[in-house]
């Protein structure tokens, strides 16, 4: 019950402060209510509407993709830049795929191919699906393994949705009835010769594990732009945040804020960015160029709305 409590305030929240819905909040809250009587009634996942013409498939118990339903876009900075920044002929990486949003954003929504990798043995068979429901196969590669500095078999855990995460090895032993054994790799024996324009890293506090392991990605200058969740989770690992921010600034890439309804790239000062990182950051590595990419980009839908 009190997990229940905590999910329905976080989605208040989000509904009252989100770009898209914080006008008319009483209709995301329609679409809430519709999604918890709906869900209900139907066995299995549901497959609702997304960005221009893509479909997510959903179920009660994917909290960050239902999230959708009520707002648009659950991370819309974020999914604004990706869908702003990409073009056709660019290729994207997604690490931490979970049910695979930005996956479909990218080959659903701007048509270009996507390398995608989520462990979690749940999380993998609904981005496969999400994939198949869009009819993506083409254009997404999808990989069942974590990225890390090294090819290793590790812990993970797979029934805890957007909170899955590897498990280290001295980890308390209150995860062992709930974990899957999976096998890591490294982003660049995976691309070998392929060159990603975007990539985000959303891997529950591990990335600097797979920053490690992808050091000739990120050198390589047609690597333009991150998108990288930032937290207090790295220090599982015995890694600050701040550590991974100085990784990333070393191969010049600068953290940056996105409003996609104005399409305003904003650099963030030492004195305004939030170095624990709490929320996704977004880094470029030429502003200039990135500022060009947004405000030449067509328009999406979402909601019925152009953004």
């Amino acid at each position: 019950m009190q997990r229940y409590l905590r999910n329905l305030l976080y989605t208040f929240r989000v509904v009252a402060y989100h770009p898209l819905t914080r006008q008319q909040p009483m209709m995301a809250l329609l679409r809430w209510l519709r999604w918890q009587i709906g869900s209900r009634l139907v066995p299995g996942p549901v497959a609702i509407p997304f960005v221009n013409k893509t479909r997510l498939l959903v179920s009660p118990s994917m909290h960050g993709a239902t999230l959708n339903i009520y707002v648009g876009l659950s991370e819309f900075s974020e999914m604004g830049f990706l869908l702003h920044f990409l073009r056709p002929t660019d290729l994207f990486v997604d690490a931490g795929a979970n049910v695979g949003m930005y996956t479909i954003l990218a080959s659903g929504v701007v048509g270009c191919g996507t390398v995608a990798f989520e462990p979690g043995p749940i999380a993998f068979d609904r981005l496969q699906a999400n994939v198949a429901l869009n009819c993506l196969s083409g254009l997404v590669d999808c990989h069942a393994q974590a990225l890390s500095n090294e090819r290793r078999s590790i812990k993970f855990t797979w029934q805890l949705d957007t909170l899955n995460h590897v498990v280290s090895d001295n980890a308390d032993n209150v995860y062992q009835h709930e974990l899957a054994q999976i096998e890591t790799t490294t982003l660049d024996a995976v691309l070998v010769d392929r060159q990603p324009t975007l990539m985000k890293i959303d891997v529950e506090g591990y990335e600097a594990f797979v920053l490690a392991g992808s050091t000739h990605t990120l050198s390589d200058p047609s690597l333009q732009a991150l998108i990288v969740e930032i937290n207090e989770n790295c220090k599982r690992y015995g890694i600050a945040p701040r550590t991974t921010f100085d990784t990333i600034e070393r191969y010049g890439f600068r953290p940056c804020q996105y409003d996609p309804l104005k399409r305003e790239l904003i650099e963030l000062t030492p004195g305004t960015r939030q170095e624990s990182g709490e929320d996704n950051t977004i880094w470029v590595r030429d502003r200039q160029s990135a500022e060009k990419r947004l405000k030449d980009a067509p328009p999406f839908r979402v909601l019925g709305m152009e953004v």
